[in-house]
């Protein structure tokens, strides 16, 4: 229980300091509170668990100078 807790807490720190836009922001930490009812056993804990990581690893407040001309 303590290690889920801790796990979850460090998870909404990394979701706040990841510089996400303010809506992205708002669903990851509603997420968050989602898992803390889901029993970790559970298919939809992991899945929502990828997801947030998924969230986590896109570059948000990385720029590019590039142009892509997508057709």
């Amino acid at each position: 229980e303590d290690e889920l807790r801790a796990e979850l807490k460090e998870l909404t720190e990394k979701i706040k300091k990841a510089k996400m836009p303010k809506d992205a922001e708002k669903k990851a930490l509603k997420e968050v509170k989602r898992l803390k009812t889901i029993p970790p056993a559970s298919p939809e804990y992991s899945y929502i668990r990828t997801y947030l990581d998924w969230m986590l690893d896109v570059p948000w407040s990385k720029k590019t100078r590039e142009k892509l001309d997508i057709p």
